[in-house]
């Protein structure tokens, strides 16, 4: 039982630890260790690869925006170097073809990218 008092939100407890090796300290109920009372938000960076078939997936969850735009950043010059390496590989394969392949198929096209705020619950 949590006997001891938050100093950050006067909750109840931070007391005491777990048993696993090296021990996870227990956390006020109140304000979960933040000293901050009330709703918690997150932002989640989310993609959808393709538009037209898919449905949104969330890629990481982060506690400030930037940390989200920070993640998505990354992500689309992933896909984009991902994409110019099969763009290449179809010049390659279909010479002459290759235009009328590409038609509607630029980058960024069928799929996208968001960050979402997130409520966190209790």
């Amino acid at each position: 039982m949590k006997t001891k008092k938050c100093p950050d939100c006067n909750g109840t407890g931070k007391d005491g630890h777990d048993r696993c090796v090296p021990p996870n300290w227990y956390v006020c109920d109140r304000c979960n260790g933040t000293g901050k009372i009330g709703t918690i938000k997150i932002y989640a960076f989310m993609y959808n690869p393709m538009i037209e078939e898919s449905v949104w997936a969330t890629m990481s969850l982060h506690e400030t925006r930037k940390g989200a735009e920070k993640a998505m950043k990354l992500h689309k010059s992933m896909k984009k170097k991902e994409w110019k390496r099969h763009d290449e590989w179809q010049r390659k394969e279909y010479g002459e073809d290759y235009k009328l392949l590409k038609t509607g198929s630029e980058f960024g096209r069928w799929e996208d990218w968001c960050i979402k705020e997130v409520e966190v619950l209790e």
